[in-house]
């Protein structure tokens, strides 16, 4: 599972972004892209199906990677990777909606991860419709060795592993999934997490960069 790169959306900080599909990648969303393509390219990693959201930013991260992985499987569209649904606030200036609306927070507190937006979703509600998503492919696939690529969001990723292996709500509630950045799982008898977060590919070129300019 792969987050997408940075949005334009997620550079104007007082909006809400959700699911709201229409935004594009920044210029700095498809440098993540391409450097996450090459590492992919390093490690010689191929996969028999890319999944992805109904989603610009989602679709913009996959053709930044996309000749960077050799063959060229089937791309499915899947609505259960988009992100938590945020309602009538997708897209919504956030002070503007907070102003209006100022008993929220407390009420969010109260309801942790069974909060949610007027017209949205909970995160226990994303994160039984990811895990029914996971197993689902686990189910289709348990007699082959295949790989899928889901290009998703950080919410999302953060909501199936919280799901999958009983996590505390607090790791439900304070997701840490950067951009472009690689969470791995894998499914034999049981499910396993490989590895979570990991965006080495951009920690090498912020480090290149400095010795340059060094």
């Amino acid at each position: 599972m792969v987050r997408h790169a940075e949005s334009e959306m997620q550079r104007r900080r007082h909006l809400i972004c959700g699911r709201f599909p229409h935004t594009p990648l920044s210029r700095r969303g498809r440098i993540q892209g391409r450097l996450l393509g090459k590492r992919l390219a390093r490690e010689g990693v191929r996969f028999d199906e890319i999944m992805i959201p109904p989603s610009i930013r989602h679709a913009q991260t996959l053709e930044c990677i996309r000749p960077f992985i050799g063959a060229d499987p089937e791309v499915i569209i899947v609505d259960a990777l988009h992100e938590i649904h945020k309602g009538t606030w997708d897209g919504k200036d956030r002070d503007a909606m907070l102003a209006a609306h100022p008993e929220l927070p407390e009420r969010a507190r109260r309801q942790g991860v069974d909060f949610c937006l007027p017209g949205g979703e909970s995160m226990r509600e994303k994160g039984e419709e990811i895990l029914r998503f996971a197993n689902k492919q686990a189910a289709t696939h348990k007699d082959a060795d295949h790989s899928i690529l889901t290009i998703s969001s950080s919410g999302t990723i953060n909501l199936l592993v919280w799901a999958l292996f009983g996590l505390d709500d607090e790791f439900a509630l304070n997701p840490k999934i950067e951009n472009t950045s690689i969470t791995h799982l894998r499914h034999a008898d049981t499910w396993s997490l490989v590895k979570i977060n990991d965006h080495d590919h951009l920690l090498a070129n912020i480090l290149g960069l400095k010795c340059k300019k060094a």
